[in-house]
Protein backbone atom coordinates (compact mmCIF):
# COMPACT_ATOMS: atom_id res chain seq x y z
CA UNK A 1 0.00 0.00 0.00
CA UNK A 2 2.83 2.40 0.79
CA UNK A 3 4.14 2.26 -2.77
CA UNK A 4 0.64 2.74 -4.21
CA UNK A 5 0.05 5.80 -2.00
CA UNK A 6 3.44 7.23 -3.01
CA UNK A 7 2.50 6.76 -6.68
CA UNK A 8 -0.88 8.43 -6.08
CA UNK A 9 0.80 11.44 -4.46
CA UNK A 10 3.20 11.67 -7.42
CA UNK A 11 0.26 11.48 -9.84
CA UNK A 12 -1.69 14.22 -8.04
CA UNK A 13 1.34 16.49 -7.54
CA UNK A 14 1.81 19.64 -9.56
CA UNK A 15 4.99 21.68 -9.68
CA UNK A 16 4.97 24.98 -7.87
CA UNK A 17 7.47 27.81 -7.57
CA UNK A 18 10.82 27.35 -9.31
CA UNK A 19 13.56 27.20 -6.67
CA UNK A 20 16.59 26.59 -8.92
CA UNK A 21 17.56 26.90 -12.58
CA UNK A 22 20.32 24.53 -13.61
CA UNK A 23 23.02 25.01 -16.27
CA UNK A 24 21.58 22.19 -18.37
CA UNK A 25 18.26 24.05 -18.67
CA UNK A 26 16.37 21.95 -16.14
CA UNK A 27 14.54 23.47 -13.21
CA UNK A 28 13.89 22.36 -9.65
CA UNK A 29 10.42 23.22 -8.40
CA UNK A 30 8.72 22.99 -5.05
CA UNK A 31 5.77 20.63 -5.10
CA UNK A 32 2.47 22.21 -4.16
CA UNK A 33 0.68 20.58 -1.22
CA UNK A 34 -2.22 18.34 -2.28
CA UNK A 35 -5.25 19.61 -0.37
CA UNK A 36 -8.71 18.10 -0.08
CA UNK A 37 -9.98 20.64 -2.63
CA UNK A 38 -7.47 19.35 -5.18
CA UNK A 39 -8.78 15.82 -4.75
CA UNK A 40 -12.40 17.00 -4.96
CA UNK A 41 -11.57 18.82 -8.18
CA UNK A 42 -10.05 15.64 -9.65
CA UNK A 43 -13.14 13.71 -8.62
CA UNK A 44 -15.33 16.22 -10.48
CA UNK A 45 -13.41 15.58 -13.70
CA UNK A 46 -14.90 12.10 -13.88
CA UNK A 47 -18.42 13.09 -12.79
CA UNK A 48 -21.33 12.29 -15.09
CA UNK A 49 -24.78 13.72 -15.39
CA UNK A 50 -27.01 10.70 -14.87
CA UNK A 51 -28.98 10.89 -11.61
CA UNK A 52 -27.67 7.64 -10.10
CA UNK A 53 -24.07 8.58 -10.88
CA UNK A 54 -24.57 12.00 -9.31
CA UNK A 55 -25.79 10.32 -6.10
CA UNK A 56 -22.77 8.00 -5.99
CA UNK A 57 -20.49 10.96 -6.66
CA UNK A 58 -22.04 12.92 -3.76
CA UNK A 59 -21.63 9.90 -1.50
CA UNK A 60 -17.95 9.71 -2.42
CA UNK A 61 -17.51 13.43 -1.72
CA UNK A 62 -19.03 13.06 1.74
CA UNK A 63 -16.95 9.98 2.48
CA UNK A 64 -13.75 11.75 1.39
CA UNK A 65 -14.54 14.74 3.63
CA UNK A 66 -15.30 12.46 6.60
CA UNK A 67 -12.15 10.35 6.21
CA UNK A 68 -9.88 13.35 5.56
CA UNK A 69 -11.30 15.17 8.61
CA UNK A 70 -10.28 12.24 10.83
CA UNK A 71 -6.67 12.88 9.73
CA UNK A 72 -6.86 16.66 9.88
CA UNK A 73 -8.95 18.59 7.37
CA UNK A 74 -6.40 21.39 6.94
CA UNK A 75 -3.49 19.00 6.34
CA UNK A 76 -2.14 18.23 2.90
CA UNK A 77 -1.99 14.67 1.64
CA UNK A 78 1.80 14.85 1.89
CA UNK A 79 1.55 15.86 5.59
CA UNK A 80 -0.85 13.00 6.32
CA UNK A 81 1.51 10.60 4.52
CA UNK A 82 4.55 11.85 6.42
CA UNK A 83 2.77 11.35 9.78
CA UNK A 84 2.20 7.67 9.05
CA UNK A 85 3.90 4.97 10.97
CA UNK A 86 4.13 2.17 8.41
CA UNK A 87 3.94 -1.45 9.54
CA UNK A 88 4.31 -4.76 7.74
CA UNK A 89 1.24 -6.95 7.81
CA UNK A 90 1.28 -10.55 6.62
CA UNK A 91 -1.93 -11.09 4.60
CA UNK A 92 -1.20 -14.82 4.30
CA UNK A 93 -0.72 -15.88 7.92
CA UNK A 94 -1.63 -19.48 7.14
CA UNK A 95 0.57 -19.80 4.05
CA UNK A 96 4.33 -20.14 3.92
CA UNK A 97 4.61 -17.23 1.51
CA UNK A 98 6.83 -14.32 2.40
CA UNK A 99 4.64 -11.42 1.31
CA UNK A 100 3.91 -8.40 3.40
CA UNK A 101 1.69 -5.40 2.93
CA UNK A 102 3.18 -2.14 4.18
CA UNK A 103 0.22 -0.30 5.69
CA UNK A 104 -0.29 2.71 7.95
CA UNK A 105 -0.54 1.77 11.61
CA UNK A 106 -3.11 4.53 12.17
CA UNK A 107 -6.58 3.28 11.21
CA UNK A 108 -7.72 6.76 10.10
CA UNK A 109 -4.81 7.11 7.68
CA UNK A 110 -5.27 3.58 6.35
CA UNK A 111 -8.99 4.21 5.68
CA UNK A 112 -8.27 7.48 3.85
CA UNK A 113 -5.56 5.97 1.67
CA UNK A 114 -7.65 2.89 0.81
CA UNK A 115 -10.53 5.13 -0.22
CA UNK A 116 -8.32 7.42 -2.31
CA UNK A 117 -6.80 4.42 -4.07
CA UNK A 118 -10.29 3.05 -4.80
CA UNK A 119 -11.22 6.29 -6.61
CA UNK A 120 -8.68 5.61 -9.40
CA UNK A 121 -7.87 9.32 -9.73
Amino acid sequence: MKQQVTQLIDKLSTPGEVVANHKDGTKTCKVKPILIGDVLERMDEGAHEEAIEILYHQKDILKLCFLWSKCGLTKSLQEIYSECEWIAEDPNDSLNVVAYLIIPKQQSHRELFLFLLSLNL
